[in-house]
């Protein structure tokens, strides 16, 4: 052991300690020692955050899926005049073709027709141009996703009105 004389005094050199605490017991002591803090910090995260949640508005989520069946017939005219069927599996030509219908202003615009907005007060009596505003409105809502490595088209309607408005959207235009 090493010793350092200062002074007439002989003070030894401190060493360095032979093994540590063990990890658990270090991160305890970290933990408890700065409790407060830590409480501090997890309550001015989690107050802001429920207050969030409390008080978001209510979204419901309508979702169907349409099957572009892998077998439908499509007619080509043969060079000997007849007609012959062919079995065509749906291209991702045909998928973005049976999309950009299904987000059609015309599609919405039927839509807005058939089914009112429940906030709307005419209900089924309105103009041409309030039909076209709410065709504007539903075809804000709706989404059409193609489902990978599969023939289906999910169609999706997220609205803050009552949950049967949205699934009623959703089948109807499944259906067209």
């Amino acid at each position: 052991m090493d010793v350092l004389q200062i002074d007439g005094k002989e003070i030894p050199f401190l060493e360095a300690p032979q093994h540590y605490e063990e990890p658990p017991r270090r991160i305890l002591y970290v933990l408890f020692k700065h409790k407060q803090l830590i409480c501090v910090i997890f309550i001015s995260l989690i107050v802001p955050m429920f207050l969030y949640l409390l008080f978001r508005p209510t979204y419901y989520l309508a979702a169907a899926k349409v099957l572009l069946n892998p077998s439908r017939e499509f007619l080509n005219l043969s060079p000997t005049g007849g007609q012959s069927t062919v079995n065509l599996a749906p291209s991702p030509e045909m998928i973005n073709t049976e999309i950009q219908i299904i987000q059609s202003p015309e599609l919405a615009e039927r839509l807005a027709a058939e089914i009112p907005f429940p906030d709307d007060p005419n209900g089924k009596s309105r103009s041409e141009a309030q039909i076209r505003g709410d065709g504007q409105r539903v075809r804000g809502l709706i989404r059409a996703t193609p489902i990978r490595s599969a023939n289906l088209i999910e169609i999706s309607v997220t609205t803050d009105y009552k949950p049967e408005w949205g699934a009623t959207v959703v089948n109807r235009a499944a259906e067209l």
